[in-house]
């Protein structure tokens, strides 16, 4: 799985002249496609074109080989970005043939402050998860109990097989806290977007250039703790002049199948609609009241899903350096920037490489002759 990984460093949009961030891709097919997580597009410089400077994102191999890396588009809702290299350099990744279980151990291949191809080993928390990141609700994702840095965003998790089983999108630490402090250890908690989505994402963003998602117009009940609710999705709301307004749904409806698949719960029907494409119709299942023998009332409704509205903008000031912060150690964003990573590493992390490029010295260091070596055996055995 390794092989298959790439590590990448590419300009940020917003960031100052000379700032790179680092992250990591996966290769997924056999075109040379590479998916990734926020990376941003590049803007061509006066007299430049589209086409070079969408290229200007470095990949490296696990082999240490440099390919330039071509933007292609990216999705909004889930982050993933498309990016290309040269088709048949580098070895597409195999995808999981099962989903993981619930406390299987997995291995995490990522970029942590550019040190490429990193791999740590943790294990599966959870499973359908559920992440809120910039006003986009993600579903389905797989919760990892692994330790995860800056650089590590679109890192690879892998079981114990090497295959594929999700791209990490959320819960990396912050490279930098406050005046002098570097991050020592990253968050122990990450969030997945399983492959099987991924490669769905990636089918539409090739084809298409963006992944146009269903939409309903609909506000749902909150899936209940405790004791089974009714199986089905529970409308409390339904737009005006929306899909579902125009398809005759009303408050109170269970939606209890969507295009043929149960819906049991709200999170069932959100990630229908996840990997549902807009402007489609679509067949429910609801159920509306009782009939005269007590039992629920089923009736069938057609919808045509639209596309979903863009999300309210909220203007945020950058936060300003305190006082001997470097500019290049600051998250523009807060968290939401976490991958952002300077060339020049966090102190603590440059004298741990130090050490650690000091024991390998000694270890690489010559042998003694082997003829040599037997004379001291000798000697040390007669010696009293």
């Amino acid at each position: 799985a390794r092989d298959s990984v790439l590590t990448l460093e590419y300009k940020a949009a917003d960031g100052p002249d000379g700032a790179r961030r680092a992250a990591t891709g996966v290769v997924v097919n056999g075109h040379g496609d590479v998916l990734s997580v926020r990376i941003d597009r590049p803007v061509p410089t006066p007299g430049e074109t589209e086409d070079s400077a969408s290229a200007r994102i470095t990949a490296r191999d696990a082999f240490g080989r440099r390919h330039p890396a071509r933007w292609i588009a990216d999705d909004p809702d889930t982050g993933l970005t498309l990016l290309r290299i040269a088709p048949g350099v580098v070895r597409p990744i195999r995808p999981a043939a099962e989903a993981p279980a619930l406390g299987s151990q997995v291995f995490v291949i990522g970029n942590p402050f550019g040190l490429g191809h990193s791999v740590s080993r943790g294990q599966v928390a959870g499973l359908d998860r559920t992440l809120e990141l910039r006003s986009r609700q993600i579903n389905g994702l797989i919760q990892v109990q692994t330790p995860l840095f800056p650089g590590d965003s679109g890192a690879v998790v892998v079981n114990f097989r090497g295959q594929w089983l999700g791209l990490i999108r959320g819960g990396l630490a912050s490279a930098s806290t406050e005046s002098g402090a570097t991050a020592e250890r990253g968050d122990d908690l990450g969030f997945a977007v399983p492959s099987d989505h991924a490669l769905w994402v990636a089918e539409h963003l090739r084809e298409l250039g963006r992944v146009d998602r269903a939409y309903l117009g609909v506000r749902l009940e909150s899936d209940a703790a405790g004791p089974a609710p009714p199986d089905g999705a529970a409308l409390t709301d339904v737009l005006p002049d929306t899909p579902a307004a125009r398809g005759g749904l009303k408050v109170g409806d269970r939606i209890v199948s969507f295009d043929g698949r149960p819906t049991r719960t709200a999170l069932d029907l959100t990630e229908r609609l996840d990997r549902t494409l807009a402007n489609k119709p679509v067949r429910l299942e609801v159920v509306r009241g009782r009939d005269a023998d007590g039992g629920r009332r089923l009736r069938a409704i057609w919808v045509e899903t639209a596309n979903r509205p863009a999300p309210p903008t909220v203007a945020v000031e950058p936060p300003t350096a305190p006082p001997g912060e470097p500019k290049h150690l600051r998250a523009p964003d807060g968290p939401a920037r976490a991958e952002e990573l300077p060339l020049a590493l966090p102190q603590a992390v440059a004298d741990r490489l130090e050490r650690l490029e000091r024991r390998l010295e000694q270890l690489e260091r010559p042998a003694p002759e082997p003829n040599r070596v037997e004379a001291q055996a000798s000697t040390d055995r007669v010696r009293p």
